[in-house]
């Protein structure tokens, strides 16, 4: 198989390109492991392979593996497939046709056939570099990095010039956190190809991961000078600008983005952040409108350009704009359903009584800091933010009621609101801490791992022994399933405060996850000892006990997290499970009860109920309770559950 039989990917919003790589897998469980920053998981799911529709007499093996790769070029996967297949039947030496058969099933997402296509090239030639390159990235899709690594040296041991390894190579180890080994693959690859813009483009962004933006931006621009209409190099470059400081510069490039693909979502909503760090609202909010145009029925939206119209009465003292904020939360509330933002609620209130709504001469600036840190630490983030823009319209030179009103707004999960306080705050004080610290936690709350690990690096960089950056740097490899790097990250974190509490739980989470559980309880003990009345920290420990199968140790420790925190529903959740594992249905139905009473939109205590009541043939309970767990759970509901209702529904129509 030659070199153009490669599928690339085509240009879109992504910023980290692969050739044949993407996507992960992850596991979910039924009991949950808390940690302070939380989780996500993905599903991979298998698509058959098409036969072909056509009797593969058009041409030769030699026309149907040309075609086949003709259609892939043009991502027509299907037909692909079907022409490779041709080629397998009509071919004495059919190892390039699965090979290229497995690369487009890949594409379609049938991993197992693609795969089953790779070791049949390889039982045919056996020293066939493609084949070795296209299973090591089969196996880089299902997790499997051990096995991809050992492939891709493989086919590299038999050519030792195949760009394409070197390029899919380097993409592994920065998924791996090997940053190092990622460059030197990348610098291989362009020294032996320096006419691909995707491999600038990879190491631009490589080199912005890693807080070099001056480094990324030569790669984009690299990139750009190879193909003036490659987005996510064009996207990368107003990245870069926008870490370097430079927001015209960073403006261009997201303009040029949508000169390109005008649909793309991403490149309006960074504009708008951009102009918003800039004061000027009025173009945040004509790019936000732009945003909404391609996502109309996104509630969140309409927040992001109310809080904008909210800004722009604040500086020009409009009230027509304080009406467009207004609208704009009604539309929010309209199209959410179902729990709503308490903070835009209260803000309808306020507008709805004379669009003014901040009345600002009860004190000065101080006073209106004052009473907003007190709001805040009593959980009234609606009024805290209000008093901490009070603050702000008194005195708008001070940092610190920024950096105060971006930290109330993370905590009541505006994020991306966080992220522009937070940078107004740094566009006063450079030399906040606090500032990046506080951008990055919201970064990656929003998925952008990477961009907070540059604020954190930012962050370290004015001080080198700041634990809390560590910790939060290490909270966004977790996040990324990046264990050791992680636990490096939270090693340092205690090095430079060993009474940091959150670090020891952190860690022993990282520890639970690899299957370490002795050094998990170890870290839990650690925090345990430091806070006795930390309930998370008990909670932990009780999940570590479960997965080493000691039950009765999981359930004294879910004992003591509720002795800590009466109201902790999973606690209750996890110790009914305990319970009835043991034996004591009645302590198990006693928890789970208890768990619904305090959260009644809880599916774990509703599957827990139900296989309690099935174990002790309380069916028509067991019932109920499962299909109340399927309809909380959604498509995410377990398979054995679902069969357990077709059972149970079955008996009740006999």
């Amino acid at each position: 198989m030659s070199e153009s039989t490669r599928s690339t990917v085509q240009p879109g919003a992504a910023r980290h390109r692969v050739r044949w790589i993407s996507g992960g897998l992850a596991l979910v469980v039924l009991l949950v492991l808390l940690l302070l920053t939380g989780s996500s998981a993905a599903t991979v799911l298998l698509t058959p392979t098409p036969t072909p529709d056509r009797a593969c007499q058009a041409g030769d093996a030699d026309f149907y593996n040309e075609r086949g790769i003709a259609h892939l070029r043009y991502d027509r996967i299907v037909h692909a497939v079907a022409d490779f297949t041709c080629a397998i039947g009509s071919s004495d030496n059919p190892a390039s046709a699965y090979v290229n058969r497995a690369i487009a099933n890949q594409e379609l997402g049938d991993f197992v056939t693609a795969l089953a296509d790779c070791n049949r090239a390889l039982e045919l030639a056996a020293q066939m570099p493609q084949a070795f390159s296209a299973r090591g990235n089969l196996y880089y899709r299902l997790g499997d990095f051990e096995s991809a690594l050992v492939d891709f040296e493989q086919a590299l041991a038999l050519d030792p010039d195949f760009v394409t390894v070197y390029y899919n190579r380097g993409n592994l180890y920065v998924e791996t956190g090997e940053y190092e080994l990622a460059l030197v693959d990348y610098d291989r690859a362009i020294a032996l190809d320096d006419t691909d813009p995707d491999l600038f483009n990879n190491r631009g962004d490589l080199y912005w991961r890693l807080g070099d933006p001056q480094a990324a931006l030569a790669d984009f621009e690299r990139a750009l000078a190879l193909d003036p209409e490659h987005v996510p190099a064009a996207y990368g470059r107003g990245r870069a600008y926008e870490d370097l400081e430079d927001a015209a510069a960073a403006i261009a490039s997201y303009q040029q983005v949508l000169e390109i693909d005008p649909t793309h979502v991403s490149a309006y909503r960074r504009l708008a952040i951009v102009y918003g760090r800039l004061g000027e609202y009025d173009q945040s909010i004509q790019y936000f409108t732009r945003a909404l145009e391609f996502a109309p029925t996104r509630a969140e939206a309409y927040t992001d350009r109310g809080y904008a119209y909210l800004y722009a009465g604040e500086q020009s003292g409009d009230p027509s704009a304080y009406r467009r904020a207004l609208a704009d939360f009604r539309q929010y509330l309209a199209l959410v359903g179902g729990e709503v933002d308490d903070q835009v609620v209260r803000l309808v209130g306020l507008l709805e009584d004379d669009f003014g709504a901040l009345d600002c001469s009860a004190g000065d600036a101080p006073f209106y800091d004052n009473r907003g840190v007190s709001s805040a630490n009593q959980g009234d983030y609606a009024a805290a933010v209000a008093d901490f823009t009070c603050a702000i319209t008194l005195d708008p030179d001070y940092a610190h009621n920024y950096l105060n009103r971006g930290l109330t707004q993370y905590e009541q999960g505006e994020y991306w609101w966080a992220i522009i306080d937070c940078g107004h705050a740094l566009a006063l004080d450079p030399g906040s801490v606090d500032g990046y610290i506080c951008r990055g936690r919201a970064r990656a709350r929003l998925g952008g791992y990477w961009p907070a690990i540059g604020d954190y690096n930012r962050a370290l960089a004015l001080d080198p022994r700041s634990a809390r950056a560590y910790r939060y740097r290490g909270l966004a490899y977790f996040s990324m399933e990046w264990y050791d790097t992680a636990r490096y990250e939270l090693n340092q974190a205690i090095i430079y405060d060993p009474a940091y509490v959150d670090a020891y739980i952190d860690r022993g989470t990282i520890y639970q996850v690899t299957g370490d559980y002795e050094a998990s309880l170890a870290d839990y003990a650690q925090a345990i000892a430091l806070d006795p009345a930390n309930a998370l920290a008990h909670y932990n420990q009780g999940v570590t006990y479960w997965a080493m199968g000691d039950v009765e140790a999981a359930v004294a420790s879910y004992d003591r997290a509720i002795a800590a925190d009466p109201t902790y529903v999973l606690a209750y959740v996890n110790r009914g499970i305990g319970h009835g594992r043991l034996g004591d249905t009645e302590a198990a139905e006693v928890d789970l009860l208890t768990a619904l009473e305090l959260a009644p939109e809880t599916a774990l205590a509703f599957s827990g109920l139900g296989d309690l009541y099935y174990e002790t043939k309380r069916y028509a309970e067991a019932l109920d309770a499962y299909n109340r767990y399927v309809e909380l759970a959604g498509e995410g509901a377990l398979d054995y559950i679902l069969a357990r209702v077709a059972e149970l529904e079955a008996a009740v129509g006999e």
